[in-house]
């Protein structure tokens, strides 16, 4: 893994910086290699999967009135959302959908004296450096075991949050048991439950059916927080859906990926899909063992990520067409001498 250490040093400051930090995704997910430890517990039945539809990936969280949406299905009508953060998730205090100043003065009530704002960048189209991602003990992510980061969105729209996540590493040992119960007060029954790392399998078997399988959760909502069911298309469906949003890339932030034009992802980060018009997702990893010292959350609004973007490069494509205008009105007024 790179370098993320200096990076972050030089990074997480309110003075100005050469490039963005490293993706906390990889981050979280190389401590938590480092964090989870090997053990055995009793099998109890788990909530995720408790009937033989979970094997195809149905969820036992409460349905909403209609079938589940396919992946590439949109909800009707597509009408403009307003959002209330405080029906959302949350990680630490801080909601999905809250606005910067709210969510800063969130995490540092939670926080204090821990948290950074990494250095405000200029997005394209845009000439006023803004403020993309926070977060707690950001400064020592490579050794805190208390991580927390916030991503906001890109201008022109008012700055919202919109990708949370929280990475807990060389705890006081807790009960597997004890975690996931904690989980599934604060969120709710989980919509479906993972062996292993299989997240996105297309496979029966990676469905855990006892908790001392669930290595990994996922809960779905909508932007009202109304838990939703998986959709038809399962979890490696919903898997391609949003990995133009989450921009897997160990060099740059996701924000600061998503929200640029010039993104090879760009077109997938606006296209119409279940992901980025109704899927509100929260994802906990938690690994093996009847005893951890460390587990992961991340919460994301997809929706409201792919909504700024499309603002972002309406923005990006009126600022090259303002300055191809100059550039052809400079070129009208010079004549050449023969």
């Amino acid at each position: 893994m790179k370098a993320f250490v200096c990076m972050l040093l030089a990074l997480v400051c309110t003075t100005a910086v050469a490039q963005p930090p490293p993706n906390p995704l990889a981050i979280l997910r190389n401590a938590m290699k480092r964090a989870v430890q090997q053990g055995s517990q009793p099998a109890r039945p788990t909530q995720a999967a408790q009937s033989a539809a979970a094997a195809d990936g149905a969820s036992t969280a409460p349905s909403a009135p209609s079938a589940p949406l396919t992946i590439d299905e949109q909800p009707t009508p597509a009408a403009p959302v307003q959002i209330d953060f405080k029906a959302l998730p949350d990680v630490e205090g801080v909601h999905l959908g809250m606005p910067l100043e709210d969510a800063l003065t969130a995490l540092r009530a939670q926080y204090k004296g821990a948290v950074q704002v990494t250095a405000p960048i200029a997005f394209e189209g845009t000439s006023q450096p803004a403020v993309y991602q926070f977060g707690a003990n950001i400064v020592y992510a490579g050794s805190s075991p208390d991580v927390v980061w916030v991503e906001v969105t890109a201008p022109p729209q008012a700055p919202r949050v919109w990708r949370i996540q929280r990475r807990l590493a060389n705890q006081q040992p807790m009960l597997h048991a004890n975690v996931l119960a904690a989980l599934r007060k604060k969120y709710g029954p989980e919509t479906v439950a993972f062996k292993n790392n299989a997240e996105y399998s297309t496979s029966p078997d990676a469905i855990a059916r006892s908790d001392v399988d669930a290595y990994t959760l996922w809960w779905i909502f909508d932007e009202r927080g109304r838990p939703q069911p998986l959709p038809a298309s399962g979890p490696a469906a919903l898997g391609n859906c949003v990995a133009p949003l989450e921009a897997h890339t160990d060099d740059i932030s996701r924000s600061f990926h998503v929200f640029n034009l010039s993104s090879p992802d760009s077109q997938g980060v606006v296209a119409r899909n279940f992901c980025t018009s109704s899927l509100v997702f929260v994802s906990a990893h938690l690994g093996y063992g009847q005893v951890m010292t460390g587990f992961s959350v991340e919460a994301d609004e997809f929706p409201l990520g792919s909504r700024a973007a499309a603002a972002a490069f309406a923005a990006a494509r009126a600022a090259a067409q303002r300055q191809h205008d100059e550039t052809l009105k400079k070129a009208a007024g010079n004549t050449p001498t023969l």
